[in-house]
């Protein structure tokens, strides 16, 4: 669901998920990440798929918000009435890596990043769209979708994005 790799899990966690051992598994996101991706057209066919750059932990600061949770999340384990401690098993592909070091948390987190699919801005309000959501410069068209939030909001898209359909559906039936 979140895009992580199978087979990395698989790894990392044998043979304890073979054996139905509980186990503890945080996720984190930067609710306001400072990478931005970018679509581009990958031809002048419309049938042909988009070229999609998400640009993941591009922007540095991404990388250290992320590892500044991913350390008071182990304090919070392993320091508090939880009394828990972090998977002693390092992370495939950071194992050369001095465990529980910055360096080793920057490697799981790149390894183990994943999305929630909550993307915005290819169509960004003032950007791409006016505030009647009509294309600039194309008479006709309107963008109605989480496409023209020029920024992600600090939760789940969702209740934005039916305020736009709504406020869009209102807009388009001022205009017939």
């Amino acid at each position: 669901m979140f895009g992580l790799r199978a087979d990395l899990l698989d790894s990392w966690f044998d043979p304890f998920h073979k054996n139905n051992t509980d186990a503890r598994f945080g996720l984190m996101w930067i609710g306001r990440p400072k990478s931005v991706g970018n679509v581009t057209l990958a031809s002048t066919n419309p049938a042909d798929n988009p070229i999609i750059d998400p640009q993941y932990l591009a922007h540095p600061d991404d990388m250290e918000a992320l590892l500044y949770g991913y350390k008071k999340y182990v304090d919070l384990f392993e320091n508090s009435s939880l009394n828990t401690p972090l998977y002693y098993k390092p992370v495939p592909g950071c194992e050369s890596l001095e465990f529980k070091s910055d360096d080793y948390y920057r490697c799981v987190i790149r390894s183990l990043t994943g999305t929630v699919y909550h993307h915005v801005g290819s169509c960004a309000l003032g950007k791409v769209v006016d505030n009647s959501l009509k294309v600039i410069g194309i008479d006709g068209l309107r963008v109605i979708d989480a496409s023209v939030m020029p920024r992600l909001p600090n939760g789940n898209t969702q209740a934005a994005t039916i305020m736009l359909g709504e406020k869009g559906s209102d807009l388009v039936i001022a205009d017939m």
